[in-house]
């Protein structure tokens, strides 16, 4: 024998023994699906008599909760959202195409499970015996034999009245009307309940009854009689709103059978998964260039919304340069030979400040302006920057003033820093720029710009 498999399981209280028949529990507990919950069985206590129906514990609890929480799914993840929805038709496909075909009768999002890896699955322990009511339809009286037979009637049309399901607002009209339930009313509660995922709202919650789950058959059957459907929001994909519409189709003949919506959600899933990758990589993109920009926490702070506090840095060291020459140099050249100039200087420092490991902070100009020792601490932040200042100077010598004319020379820089304490913070909203403030900034702006001569560094 292999090793045994464990399952947690969850139990669940019957509010109503009556109507959990032996042959309906015996049923449930033998559907066994990768997208149905899977029933255990029943359990009794016998100090207080109360009976429980044990199953598979499903983790996140209900889409109804699910969709509710934007931590878990948030309402962009159209992805995440098709995955889900391709998980219940999956259990549905499988109860119509058992031997013995199931109608659920009961396909609401209170009725669909999610685990920890957001599977979803269908309960199967709440199919019609639990929920069709004994209902006066024109003058009889339908008893518990005709409910039970409703459980695994077959998926053609019904040729005899039935009884009516608890929960109108996912009832289809014919069923409404006293029909047996079909696998199309199953397809029309689908529809319904994909609605109530996307919308995250509550069927004809805005039909003036506050609780949808008790709202009057004649009520809904006034609605649905007359082809009013709860409005589908604008951010619904066009492809989701497509298959809804034909799910609640007043005709049960023109709904789409569950292969057919298997299909368009599965080439829909394709084409998200696609899309979502081709986000991520953007965001992604994103996430690192604000990362450029600004310190890691600060970004993250930003991201978030939240209002980033100043920081004092007890000791760090501020770098200042400059063109020497550059008001002649940018009243000869054409503008974009200035910026072609300016960008292959500026590219040569950036690999220097990656190289020896400081934060650039900004340039203006002809400046260019960067720090060791923020925003992590570094105890050996002025050599570092005394290092950088060396090989800035270097790197700068072997840039053209203009690649067009050899004869304009090469870059000259003066340089200059200073070590001490500043205070960082992001200053405005728009545009928003990491800035540090502080006599330190002061002190190393004026070294490098009053040097006389190029080539050199001075140090405070």
């Amino acid at each position: 024998m292999g090793p045994k498999q464990l399952m947690a399981v969850m139990v669940d209280r019957m509010r109503n023994k009556r109507v959990y028949l032996p042959g309906n529990i015996q049923a449930s507990t033998s559907l066994r699906h990768p997208n149905l919950v899977a029933m255990l069985g029943v359990s009794v206590d016998k100090a207080t008599g109360s009976e429980y129906v044990v199953m598979e514990a499903m983790a996140l609890g209900s889409l109804f909760d699910v969709v509710r929480d934007e931590l878990l799914l948030p309402v962009d993840d159209v992805a995440t959202m098709v995955s889900i929805l391709m998980d219940i038709v999956a259990g549905i496909r499988y109860l119509h195409g058992a031997n013995e075909p199931f109608v659920h009768c009961d396909i609401r999002a209170r009725n669909i499970l999610l685990d920890e890896k957001l599977t979803a699955k269908v309960r199967t322990d709440v199919m019609p015996s639990q929920l069709l009511e004994e209902t006066k339809i024109g003058s009889r009286v339908r008893n518990r034999q005709h409910r039970v037979v409703a459980r695994s009637v077959s998926c053609e049309p019904p040729t005899r009245t039935g009884v009516l399901p608890k929960y109108t607002a996912w009832t289809a009209p014919e069923v409404l009307s006293g029909q047996l339930p079909t696998c199309k009313s199953d397809v029309y509660a689908l529809g319904v309940t994909m609605w109530e995922a996307l919308s995250r709202e509550s069927p004809y919650s805005k039909e003036g009854c506050s609780d949808p789950m008790a709202l009057p058959p004649g009520m809904v059957n006034d609605i649905v009689s007359r082809g009013r459907r709860p409005a589908i929001p604008s951010n619904v994909p066009s492809e989701l709103r497509q298959i809804i519409s034909k799910c609640w189709t007043q005709d049960p003949a023109e709904r789409p059978d569950l292969n057919e919506i298997a299909f368009d959600l599965k080439r829909m899933n394709t084409t998200t998964s696609r899309k979502s990758l081709s986000t991520s990589d953007e965001l992604k993109q994103s996430r690192d260039l604000l990362h450029q920009m600004l310190p890691p926490h600060i970004a993250e702070a930003l991201q978030e919304g939240r209002k980033v506090q100043p920081e004092y840095f007890k000791a760090v060291t501020i770098f200042f340069s400059d063109i020497v020459g550059y008001t002649d140099i940018s009243s000869t050249l054409e503008p974009t030979k200035v910026m072609s100039m300016l960008d292959r200087l500026y590219q040569e420092f950036d690999s220097l400040t990656r190289k020896f490991g400081l934060f650039k902070v900004e340039t203006i100009g002809d400046a260019y302006m960067c720090v060791g020792g923020l925003p992590q601490a570094q105890d050996d932040h002025a050599v570092r920057v005394a290092r950088f200042a060396l090989e800035a100077v270097r790197a700068a010598n072997s840039v053209p003033i203009d690649l067009d004319n050899p004869d304009a020379g090469f870059v000259q820089i003066r340089v200059g820093f200073h070590s001490g304490p500043v205070v960082a913070s992001v200053v405005g909203d728009l545009n928003p720029r990491y800035c540090l403030f502080g006599d330190t900034v002061n002190t190393a702006a004026r070294m490098g710009s009053r040097l006389a001569f190029p080539k050199h560094s001075r140090v405070m």
